[in-house]
């Protein structure tokens, strides 16, 4: 007997949540279930076994993960598709990995997920489908958030400072003369104690590469005149606001 999800007009509604911490999962399986007869598009795979779910999306962008994989097969497909039911799909999106990073989703639409085994035999996979919502940007997502990081007095960094790139935005500012993709920048700062410091990253997980752009902070004040004889009233720049000059640039391949 095939899953009641076996149509589209049968999907299961999936709870999302606020985190990746897949808290809350919805069963399913591909066991029995037949082919639904849409379309493919641009996506791959067999779908002569697949089920339907739908969710409301909260956030412009969410994951979707198939997880506690089980049964003849771990090897699914996702294909994702917007509108109000069944007669209004629009697809847009196709997943051959297990979890899909879904982004540039509108806040209250509603979008159905159809799994399938990716092959053509007769499957019968279990699984447990979930619905994860990213944290929001770091705190020093932007120049203004930057936290001052403690300087170490020998080469051993005695005090550390953690990170993370997870939600991070491009701040918009010029990335030359250096190279590489700023649209998940985040934000530190130390004052000099030496004409020499090393800045390290390290502990990076996943393993990856990484770039820095140091830059060089210059104090500014600058006075505002008044009528005479008054003085003249100084006012220092908050240091974001200030004339940055980029010192260097430095790639740097982390390794777990």
């Amino acid at each position: 007997m095939p899953p009641a999800n076996d149509e589209c007009v049968n999907a299961v509604g999936l709870t999302v949540n606020t985190d990746y911490l897949c808290g809350t999962v919805t069963a399913g399986t591909v066991a029995a279930a037949t082919a639904s007869g849409n379309a493919l598009g641009s996506c791959f795979g067999t779908a002569n076994d697949d089920v339907w779910y739908w969710f409301v999306a909260t956030n412009t962008a969410h994951r979707v993960s198939l997880i506690n994989l089980a049964g003849s097969s771990t090897d699914m497909y996702m294909k994702f598709y917007s509108g109000a039911d069944c007669n209004t799909l629009v697809d847009f999106a196709c997943s051959d990995p297990e979890t899909a990073n879904l982004t540039g989703l509108g806040i209250g639409t509603k979008y159905y997920v159809r799994v399938y085994g990716y092959y053509s035999t007769t499957e019968t996979t279990t699984f447990n489908i979930c619905v994860g919502t990213p944290p929001p940007p770091p705190a020093n997502d932007d120049c203004g958030g930057a936290p001052s990081l403690p300087v170490s007095t020998g080469l051993v960094c005695a005090a550390q400072t953690a990170g993370t790139l997870e939600s991070a935005t491009n701040s918009g500012l010029l990335v030359s003369p250096c190279t590489g993709t700023v649209n998940n920048d985040v934000w530190y700062r130390f004052t000099a104690t030496s004409n020499q410091h090393i800045i390290t990253l390290s502990s990076a997980v996943p393993a990856t590469t990484m770039y820095m752009q140091p830059s060089v902070v210059h104090a500014v004040v600058w006075y505002t005149w008044l009528v005479p004889p008054q003085r003249p009233t100084p006012h220092r720049i908050p240091w974001c606001q200030r004339r940055s000059i980029t010192c260097g640039c430095t790639a740097v391949v982390l390794r777990q």
